[in-house]
């Protein structure tokens, strides 16, 4: 694909353009891998970039205006680091913790006779 000087009437200058094939590239490499929030948050910056609003960016990935404006903030901070998954604080997931296996569970539901 040959990227010209304009993108959609505006002026791009060659570090913009290479920018945006990098970022075209993560994006599809999100994909590929079936990471769909670094997707959407990749996707975001995107069209951020490409001189989109926030009510369009929010319409076209299917978020909240609140999710783009966070994302957008990380990007800023941080780069395209920033946007990848982190660590969430707080009680770990019990699913497929023994507790939870169906037998244990009709077990512990059954009356003694």
């Amino acid at each position: 694909m040959v990227l010209d000087s304009t993108f959609w009437g505006v002026k791009m200058e060659e570090q913009e353009k290479e920018f945006l094939a990098s970022l075209q590239q993560a994006i599809h490499e999100a994909w590929g891998e079936g990471d769909l929030r670094l997707w959407k948050r990749l996707k975001a910056i995107s069209l951020y970039q490409k001189k989109y609003g926030s009510e369009e960016i929010c319409m076209a990935i299917d978020v909240s205006r609140r999710s783009v404006f966070y994302w957008l903030k990380r990007y800023k901070a941080f780069g395209v680091e920033g946007l990848q998954e982190v660590k969430h604080p707080g009680r770990p997931k019990r699913i497929g913790n023994d507790s939870y296996r169906p037998e244990k569970i009709q077990s512990q539901l059954t009356f003694p006779e």
